[in-house]
């Protein structure tokens, strides 16, 4: 998907009849999921697999915790009365629980550090690509329509939300 194929148009006041700023125009068509990721570059592209891979190692954690915890419920149940036993067995299972957690620190951090990271560096450019929409605009755009708060607005609140798709709610849908 490239930045041509979505719906983002650039603004062009015209003359005869009010025209409505970009962001409301923009705002009545929904945005297609993937253009999120329209301004993505290979690196970009390697550091959602990464964490993607890391989403779904840490994904894994709460249900392989639930299992080794199942496992040291059925020590308890199978060695009641003889303390020594459920030790001995518990030692068993604690290579596991050590492993789970060396292995889930590192694949949450990963997956949380790729997808910030991505997000980021999308969000730069389509910060890029907006102020050169804005500045390829006739001098007459910026004395009726558009402002400094119109400008403001669209750089600051509309691609803070981008980046938080981007960044935290696609990493947690991976989960």
């Amino acid at each position: 998907m490239e930045e041509k194929d979505c719906p983002v148009e650039s603004f062009k006041p015209e003359d005869d009849k009010k025209s409505t700023p970009p962001e409301i125009a923009v705002a009545d068509e929904p945005f297609p999921f993937f253009c999120l990721l329209c301004y993505a570059d290979a690196l970009d592209w390697l550091l959602m697999v990464s964490g993607t891979i890391g989403s779904f190692v840490h994904g894994m954690a709460p249900a392989m915790s639930y299992y080794i915890l199942g496992k040291a419920v059925d020590m308890f149940g199978d060695n009641i009365g003889n303390r020594e036993a459920i030790v001995h067995q518990l030692t068993k299972l604690l290579p596991y629980m050590w492993s789970l957690a060396i292995i889930t620190l590192p694949a949450g951090m990963i997956e949380i550090t790729c997808w910030m990271y991505t997000s980021q560096r999308q969000m730069t450019r389509m910060q890029r690509a907006y102020l050169g929409s804005v500045l390829s605009q006739d001098v007459g755009a910026f004395d009726t329509d558009l402002t400094t708060a119109n400008i403001m607005a669209g750089t600051t609140n509309h691609m803070s939300v981008i980046k938080d798709a981007i960044g935290e709610k696609v990493s947690v849908c991976m989960l």
